[in-house]
């Protein structure tokens, strides 16, 4: 893989995340999903990666990444205004 096949591939993998949360994030103002029970779910899979995996560190970090951005944008829709 070249460089310019992993910024393809980068890319990509960060605009399902944008949409994924961009979609919790609606369903959670449609008070369909749990939002604060999304982003402890996303929390506790980060913490169950087996430890001798390589990749646990990144996915540990993402998975709490996103869930943190989750939590900031609820707190910022309930800000007053």
């Amino acid at each position: 893989m070249d460089s310019t096949d992993f910024d393809e591939l980068a890319a990509r993998i960060d605009a399902m995340g944008h949409a994924l949360l961009r979609v919790v994030a609606e369903l959670e103002v449609a008070q369909v999903i749990d939002g604060p029970r999304v982003s402890h779910a996303w929390r506790l899979v980060a913490t169950q990666q087996h430890p001798r995996d390589k990749r646990q560190d990144a996915v540990q970090a993402l998975l709490n990444r996103m869930a943190d951005l989750l939590d900031e944008a609820r707190q910022h829709r309930a800000a007053p205004r």
